[in-house]
């Protein structure tokens, strides 16, 4: 008989988790190895017990509340965290996704809409890990699949053409496809930058949230051949928080990188993105007014819990001894340490974009592409971003 899947209930009343116990050892194939009244509550018992499955009872109605997942997800990274609630207006649905969620079920529920739930998330976990030890890669129980979003409040800093060589040389890194996600809905440039025609998908049926499958989203990607694939949002009907978390926590499921690139504009859209990210690349350029528009930017940033400056990674772009500032003029003035310092290739990154071959692969030996792939390797790296101590925005005079 196979292993059966061990489930802890975290609630608030008695009541409640001893009813969802019952629902869910109604499954054959569950297991209910604990029990706890809070999250804090269960984080022994997640170490002792090792669950595959942790279910969430949600009891209030602020969303909130369902910030406290996330310690339990960092925990757990092996295990997949379902919230059940009376509440699932789109603001939960983005709280519970951006906290670490992998799935969201609206009470009321019968006993076997709770099972089949469990049992399709818990699919999806071992279908990931199958396709990764199908392709020979390495499969870490505690490490979660990664979303990296790239993002900048100044354009024209080179974010876009960042984001594409960095999922190239991810790609290259883990030789495992790496999804490209293009948040730009207005113009758009992975597409332009890799040379590919990308579909326009995400109106339908990720516009409402519980429809899209993993299937559905693998299906739209574009694929280059480098390894990397495209999913554009660009010319869609304004695709909100809750179906962009939806989509991105499906890619998460599927491949061990997720690359985000994001358009300058600090909305609902980009917000979404960068709370459910694991790590939020920030980039600058070595001026003063780029700087200074970042470091605000980096502020509104850090502002909310879901993105602590320990997500954030600096990366100065077009640096070079022509440059207005130096890199740690630049790292005391934000209060991080830049995880990456790019060099100014001009030509080169230009002819790279003309031709649509990213510089990574098209100049392999270059410095630039030297300085992406050291950048790559740091990202895909356990530790904190490192920090210069005090709050993420103190400025001092530039």
């Amino acid at each position: 008989m196979a292993e059966r899947i061990g489930v802890l209930v975290i609630g608030e009343r008695p009541d409640t988790r001893s009813a969802l116990a019952g629902f869910l050892m109604s499954g054959p194939a569950l297991r209910v190895v604990g029990q706890a009244a809070s999250c804090a509550d269960a984080l022994p018992l997640i170490r002792r017990l090792r669950p595959g499955i942790i279910v969430y009872e949600a009891h209030t109605a602020d969303p909130a509340e369902l910030r406290a997942i996330w310690p339990v997800a960092r925990e757990a990274p092996y295990a997949s965290v379902i919230v059940v609630s009376f509440f699932a207006g789109p603001e939960h649905l983005r709280e519970a996704m951006a906290a670490g969620a992998r799935e969201y079920l609206a009470r009321p529920f019968r006993a076997e809409q709770l099972v089949a739930t469990v049992q399709n998330v818990h699919t999806r976990e071992r279908e990931r890990r199958r396709y990764q030890i199908a392709r020979g890669l390495p499969v870490l129980a505690e490490r979660r699949p990664r979303v990296i979003t790239v993002f900048s409040t100044k354009g024209g800093v080179g974010k876009t053409t960042l984001a594409v060589n960095l999922a190239v040389a991810f790609a290259q890194e883990t030789r495992n496809l790496v999804p490209v996600v293009d948040l730009d809905l207005h113009f758009g440039g992975v597409s332009m930058v890799l040379g590919v025609h990308a579909k326009r998908p995400l109106s339908e049926p990720a516009g409402k949230p519980g429809e899209a499958t993993f299937e559905w989203v693998e299906k739209c990607l574009v694929r280059h051949p480098l390894n990397v694939a495209v999913l554009a949002l660009r010319g869609c009907p304004g695709p909100g928080p809750p179906a962009v978390l939806r989509v991105l926590d499906l890619l998460a499921c599927g491949f061990d990188v997720t690359v985000v690139d994001t358009h300058s504009a600090f909305d609902a859209t980009a917000r979404a993105a960068l709370d459910t990210s694991d790590l939020i690349v920030l980039v600058t350029t070595p001026d003063v007014p780029t700087v200074h528009n970042v470091g605000e930017g980096l502020a509104a940033l850090t502002a909310d819990p879901r993105r602590p400056s320990e997500k954030v990674r600096l990366v100065i772009n077009r640096a070079g001894p022509r440059a207005e500032l130096t890199p740690r003029v630049i790292e005391e003035y934000l209060g991080l340490t830049a995880s990456g310092v790019i060099s100014d290739a001009p030509v080169l990154v230009n002819r790279s974009v003309n031709r649509g071959v990213p510089f990574v692969a098209s100049h392999r030996f270059s410095r630039v592409a030297r300085e992406v792939r050291e950048l790559a390797v740091e990202l895909l790296r356990e530790p904190t971003a490192p920090s210069l101590g005090g709050p993420p925005w103190r400025p001092s005079a530039l």
